[in-house]
């Protein structure tokens, strides 16, 4: 057995590893590692540097690659404070607990100015992947630039389907955030859920934005009662790992890289806010991206959509 020690874990991680009996690899890449168990919940098992996520340990690793040993077919062995992972054996007892839920309470008195969106759009728009959810509010993306057909490839523009989805279903979720409107929330949750592809697709990375946008108070006070209403809706419609995400978002809980963009805007001073910004928007292909576009739309919908949201009977 290889030993690794790890140095962090969330909240969830740590009751999943005290709750958990039985579980199976989901997905695994070079520096992190998607577990799942019999009840549906994950947990992600990742390199120090690559940062912490809602439902994650972090693990101390010697090598750049240390989990290209384990397969989905690699057994999994779970104890509260030892994971074993294939030839890994992770040992929890020493990991500091990460607090995954940021600042709440100092967040709303924060963006209580509302002007703060307009600093953060203006400093994303041209920054983010091409093909991202920003560019359905970015003013230097004409709506004619999107693909005509075809799936949305990676680093190109978005289809026009997955652009006119995304609209309306922005346009539903934002307007029924707006006015509690659970129906109306939900239906736009739906239609944004799943699109785009991949382990976490598109439209869920916007849901997860518009979700901390309500934890954050964009939407008033006590809207974040919603949230998980809404998240299940969305993790219903697509793939396990996104389903976690968004449903992390719903407690108010968000990965590292959300946590230093928050720590960026509660200094009085803009220095460090681009970086954080750039980091959070080099996460995944577009995920970053889609997800901040999410959190801003509160902000930028009623600005740049110009039509009435789907009128729910």
């Amino acid at each position: 057995m290889t030993p690794l020690m790890g140095v962090a874990f969330a909240p969830a991680a740590q009751r999943w590893l005290s709750e958990t009996t039985r579980a199976r690899v989901l997905n695994v890449f070079d520096r992190a590692c998607n577990l799942v168990n019999l009840d549906g919940q994950v947990l992600s098992v990742v390199t120090s540097e690559r940062g912490l996520t809602p439902f994650a340990v972090a693990v101390a690793a010697g090598q750049a690659a240390p989990f290209r040993v384990v397969t989905e077919a690699s057994p999994v062995t779970v104890q509260p404070t030892r994971l074993g992972l294939g030839p890994l054996e992770i040992d929890c007892s020493q990991a500091r607990l990460w607090p995954s839920a940021p600042d709440w309470a100092a967040i709303r008195r924060r963006f209580a100015d509302t002007a703060l969106i307009d600093d953060m759009a203006a400093l994303a728009f041209g920054r983010g992947p091409a093909g991202s959810l920003l560019e359905l509010f970015d003013p230097a993306v004409p709506p004619d630039s999107a693909a005509p057909s075809g799936p949305d490839a990676l680093g190109g523009p978005l289809s026009l389907s997955l652009r006119e989805r995304a609209r309306v279903g922005a346009a539903d979720l934002t307007a029924g955030l707006q006015s509690r409107n659970l129906a109306l929330a939900t239906a736009g949750a739906r239609r944004l859920a799943g699109a785009g592809g991949g382990l976490t697709p598109a439209g869920d990375d916007f849901v997860l934005g518009a979700l901390l946008a309500a934890w954050a108070g964009l939407y008033g006070p006590g809207v974040e009662a919603l949230a998980g209403a809404i998240a299940e809706e969305a993790a219903a419609r697509t793939t396990t790992l996104s389903g976690a995400y968004v449903r992390a978002a719903a407690r108010g809980e968000c990965s590292a890289y959300w946590h230093a963009l928050f720590e960026a805007w509660l200094q009085p001073a803009a220095a460090g806010r681009r970086l954080a910004l750039e980091t959070l928007l080099a996460v995944g292909h577009t995920s970053g991206a889609d997800a901040l576009a999410g959190y801003m739309a509160a902000r930028l919908v009623p600005r740049q959509f110009n039509f009435r949201p789907t009128h729910i009977v």
